[in-house]
């Protein structure tokens, strides 16, 4: 019974939110929902989805966000105007302290270890609004916010944030032990460039070259603090640095430092490390190698043709769709079933990357897609977190056979 009532408590409140927000009465408010005054809130509490994006369209919010008020976890929604639940439910933990527990640092790693970066994104935002954070652990959730975002393929933003970083310590406004988060910045920079060269062929060159130099300076700034430096932390940058070497292999190609050939050579040996995923150590580190993974197959999509794409191709989206399992990465699940469709029928409206002249038949037009049910879930779980991979995802649970 007290559940009952809480959930009418939280729509008695939100929907008088959008009355307020509104400046209307309480029957006109009736009116646009559809409702009649004295039947808004059902005796379950729980609205109908009709109800919902109502309200939401009165408020103005994401619907998703409605919803939270009305269903989140976080207990009673607390009165018009005390606060977001988010503060009202965080523990204090230590002052100042990103990353102890309970604090908003801490919640959003949690966040992303469950691949929900979008909800990290707005606890790091509000960690920096905090005054009583030292300039290192500003430094720290201001670089990790940028990782976020580029993770979100949000990359203008991740670039722009990264960059503010680096003018900062060039500036001699960061503290000398933040060295760890300015290398990560450095990293997040280089990757951001890395893949806008792919988005932005024109610009390949200048971001290719760009994308390296931050690469490697941001690997030599994680060698320099290593041991400075202990716990999930080290781990982080660690597992950050092994990535940026892999990235280092595809914008050599890029600038024409490296033969394709030979950096898809060095990305194929290096995965030796991993032969079989179910017998690593899930963490950051096995993480990096699935990255090793994508950079593999970038190079292949962009400098390999027929068979010999297919072959390098297979290898390497089985190989991160393995280590993304065996490690939890969202992310790497996205970029698994990404190449996947790339592969097959190349980006969303466009030609196949690796198709023959139109009307021809490419080699993999004849070979069906088989998707089991963990693989299903993990698709669908993906396109929820990846808003931007929704289009490929829709593609690729209509033309799949699903094997029971």
């Amino acid at each position: 019974m007290a559940i009952l009532e809480c959930r009418r408590d939280r729509l008695v409140h939100v929907i008088d939110l959008a009355r307020l927000y509104r400046g209307w009465t309480r029957q006109e408010v009736a009116a646009a929902l559809g409702r009649e005054p004295a039947k808004m809130i059902p005796e379950s509490g729980n609205p109908k989805l009709d109800l919902v994006v109502g309200i939401a369209r009165l408020l103005e919010w994401p619907v998703g966000d409605v919803a939270d008020c009305l269903w989140g976890a976080e207990g009673a929604v607390p009165g018009l105007f005390e606060g977001s639940l988010d503060n009202a439910s965080a523990a204090p933990g230590a002052p100042g302290s990103p990353h102890a527990p309970g604090s908003l640092g801490e919640r959003a790693r949690a966040c992303r270890r469950q691949g929900l970066e979008h909800m990290a994104v707005s606890l790091l935002q509000q960690a920096l609004l905090d005054g009583s954070l030292s300039r290192l652990d500003r430094a720290q959730v201001h670089a990790e916010l940028a990782q976020v975002h580029f993770t979100l393929w949000h990359l203008a933003e991740a670039r722009a944030l990264a960059s503010e970083l680096l003018r900062q310590q060039e500036r001699g406004d960061l503290p000398a032990d933040a060295a760890g988060a300015v290398a990560l910045a450095r990293v997040v920079r280089g990757h951001a460039q890395r893949r806008l060269m792919r988005m932005q062929p024109e610009m390949k060159p200048v971001l290719a070259k760009a994308a390296c130099r931050d690469l490697i300076e941001g690997v030599e700034g994680v060698d320099a603090v290593v041991l400075t430096i202990d716990g999930a932390d080290l781990e982080h940058l660690l597992a950050a640095a092994h990535t940026a070497r892999g990235g280092i292999v595809e914008c050599e190609v890029e600038t024409g430092m490296l033969a394709a050939e030979r950096g898809i050579d060095q990305i194929m040996g290096g995965l030796d490390a991993v032969i079989d995923p179910l017998t690593c150590t899930p963490g950051p580190m096995l993480e990096a190698w699935g990255w090793w993974c994508v950079y593999g197959a970038n190079l292949a999509l962009a400098h390999l043709e027929g068979e010999s794409q297919n072959l390098a191709l297979g290898i390497f989206t089985n190989k991160v769709l393995e280590i993304a399992e065996r490690s939890g990465s969202w992310a790497l699940r996205e970029r698994a079933f990404s190449l996947e469709h790339l592969r097959r029928w190349g980006a969303p409206g466009a030609l196949p990357v690796n198709s023959a002249p139109r009307g021809s038949k490419s080699s993999t037009d004849d070979e069906p897609l088989l998707l089991d049910q963990d693989q299903v879930r993990a698709l669908i779980g993906t396109m929820g977190r990846f808003p931007a991979f929704r289009p490929a995802g829709w593609t690729l649970l209509h033309r799949a056979t699903i094997v029971e």
